[in-house]
């Protein structure tokens, strides 16, 4: 393998060289769906337990402790291969978005538009060794809970981080991981004196920025450079129904209309620090937080929850921010 392809396509090129035509065998279990099989939403690409079903070989047969990991491995990137989609933030937004701390009475409901079935993050002013992230929906087939999905691309692991969407907020969502996380890390037999929160208490510091950025690509006005990601439909051919795969992966550069708009404005922030007295208001940019609106008569109002980014304050307009609007 040449490492001159991204990350993304080496981990792709790995799976078809241990599971030749896999995705041949997800397009026959997606021709299934709603005949033969449940009919799982649309937002899932597959459900894991047909990523299983190929591991295992199928039938009753059972994928061993070891190999474990290359059942959420190949699930996340049979849904990645249909557009192969790299996404990489514009650095000054994504310092922006990591800031924005994930908490409150934010509804799950938002993380069920992400653009594309699979997308990959890239995050080089992460630590050094993750080099970005799979993200990925999933719907269990055994009793139709909705999970949000992320697989680290460290440099020798890809590490899963696994939010069940429970009804509630994303908080819930959280609690949900951490006490999964134990009561699993218990079960593999954790070593004592690593103790039994220890994995949940690794990934949820690295789990909750990343939600950021999992919100703003949910977000209605989130900047892709004038286009906008979608998901492919399948062809039919001689041989059945089939995904097209696109040969190269595709980049979109994200917020780098807002990056500028927000360096910009930090620009003005420091030369009117520097500069003394003003007339107006000092620029500055206010950080990005979640706001609770409450809408509708007053003896009935409900709460909406809408994510802000960064603010620019005394500065031309002009720059939207991206909103995320509860669904209800």
């Amino acid at each position: 393998m040449t490492q001159e392809l991204p990350r993304a396509s080496l981990h792709l090129q790995r799976l078809a060289s241990l599971f030749p035509k896999f995705w041949r065998k997800f397009d026959e279990l997606r021709a299934m769906r709603g005949a033969g099989l449940p009919e799982w939403p649309t937002w899932c690409y597959c459900p894991v337990a047909g990523a299983y079903a190929i591991v295992s070989g199928g039938g009753e047969n059972h994928v061993p402790f070891e190999r474990a990991h290359l059942v959420t491995e190949l699930a996340a990137l049979a849904a990645w291969r249909p557009t192969k989609g790299i996404y990489r933030f514009d650095e000054e937004l994504a310092a922006a978005l990591l800031e924005t701390p994930v908490s409150g009475d934010l509804p799950r409901e938002v993380l069920f538009r992400l653009p594309e079935w699979c997308v990959y993050v890239e995050t080089p002013w992460l630590a050094p060794e993750t080099h970005g992230f799979f993200v990925h929906l999933e719907w269990d087939a055994g009793d139709g809970r909705a999970e949000l999905r992320m697989l680290l691309d460290q440099d020798q692991r890809l590490l899963p981080i696994i939010l069940h969407l429970v009804d509630g907020t994303l908080e819930d969502a959280i609690r949900a991981f951490e006490a999964e996380a134990a009561s699993q890390w218990a079960k593999a037999g954790s070593p004592a004196w690593l103790g039994p929160r220890s994995v949940a208490a690794e990934l949820m510091p690295i789990a909750r920025p990343l939600l950021s950025l999992m919100l703003y690509l949910c977000s209605d006005e989130a900047d892709f450079g004038g286009r906008k990601p979608e998901r492919p439909r399948p062809k039919k051919t001689k041989k059945g129904t089939r995904m097209a795969s696109p040969d190269a992966p595709t980049v979109w550069d994200v917020g780098v209309r807002i990056g500028a708009a927000l360096r910009a404005a930090r620009g003005e922030e420091r030369a009117e620090s520097e500069g003394g007295t003003h007339a107006s208001p000092r620029p500055h940019v206010r950080r990005a937080h979640w706001h609770t609106y409450w809408t509708g008569p007053k003896a009935s109002q409900r709460p909406v929850v809408r994510w802000l980014s960064p603010m620019l304050v005394g500065v031309s307009k002009g720059e939207t921010v991206a909103t995320v609007h509860r669904v209800e």
